[in-house]
């Protein structure tokens, strides 16, 4: 059942990017594969909202799939905001899971699969301990933030 879900997977993101025609991008990563541009460092709530509580656990960008750096989240309440740009079907899948989980091993849900450009958010139920953010994406830019009150 879960190789049949990765293949699934893997034959949307195929079918979404055949369908651009003569379009090329170009996009680079750290050679390993993993999220260049994550922060994993707790911060505080800086858009300028009245001080309830939530901490940017971990936040990262890119336009090409990703995985981030492990990060804790402590148990309390969970948010996952995300945007994603991009003109010709953008698409992208974004798993929050333990920080051992593997995608390709394991398969798994998306905890948000948007299908058009734009920004949204997602609470999120996880227990206290160490996780990552994988992003399966094409077509698109995209930015992952997890918040967590604490």
């Amino acid at each position: 059942m879960k190789r049949v879900f990765i293949l699934v997977t893997i034959l949307i993101l195929a079918v979404s990017v055949a369908a651009c025609g003569g379009e090329t991008t170009t996009t680079t990563s750290a050679d390993d594969g993993s999220a260049d541009n994550a922060t994993t460092e707790p911060a505080a709530d800086d858009s300028g909202g009245d001080g309830d509580g939530w901490v940017e656990v971990m936040s990262m960008n890119g336009s090409t799939s990703k995985r981030s750096p492990s990060f804790t989240l402590e148990g309390g309440e969970q948010k996952l905001e995300y945007t994603m740009e991009g003109e010709t079907m953008p698409v992208m899948a974004v798993y929050v899971e333990k920080a051992d989980w593997d995608l390709e091993k394991e398969g798994g849900f998306p905890a948000a699969w948007p299908d058009k450009a734009g920004s949204d958010s997602s609470m999120l139920d996880k227990d206290a301990g160490e996780y990552i953010v994988q992003v399966e994406s094409a077509n698109c830019d995209w930015t992952v933030t997890i918040l967590e009150k604490r």
